[in-house]
């Protein structure tokens, strides 16, 4: 049974990723889950969360994913995210601002009970969370 697998990570504007891996654990709009080598073929939806991937000589990497799609087919795995950055990547600065705007939102909006005004602001302040997370461990 093969160690390795293809990773492929691509958002709409680039190539993250795209070489051998042993492992990679994604969040799925269920809960986080793992993919290793020789994995059943697969289609799941992804959420705002942390997507870690492994080399095969150990090394681990970490990404701010922003929601998409991952299949798994054969020895190849690829993800196709709305939006992903590595921790360097992340300008923290940005990151604080984009926060607050969403909790300023979310206090204003909160008193009109318009839903989906609600879920957009509260996946905007999910985002900004998760990339001052990421940011934080990759520095």
């Amino acid at each position: 049974m093969p160690r390795t697998f293809r990773l492929q990570i691509v958002t709409p504007e680039r190539v993250l990723l795209d070489g051998p891996v042993s492992g990679v654990t994604a969040p799925g709009v269920e809960g986080y889950f793992t993919v290793l080598a020789g994995h059943a073929p697969l289609v799941a939806e992804l959420d705002i969360g942390e997507l870690r991937y492994r080399e095969e000589l150990g090394a681990e990497h970490l990404l701010a994913l922003h929601a998409g799609f991952l299949q798994v087919a054969r020895d190849r795995t690829t993800v196709l995210a709305d939006a992903a950055e590595r921790p360097e990547e992340i300008d923290l600065e940005r990151a604080r601002r984009a926060h607050e705007k969403a909790l300023e939102e979310q206090r204003i909006h909160a008193l009109r009970f318009n839903e989906m005004e609600n879920a957009r602001i509260r996946a905007d302040l999910e985002r900004a969370l998760n990339r001052l997370r990421i940011a934080g461990r990759g520095r």
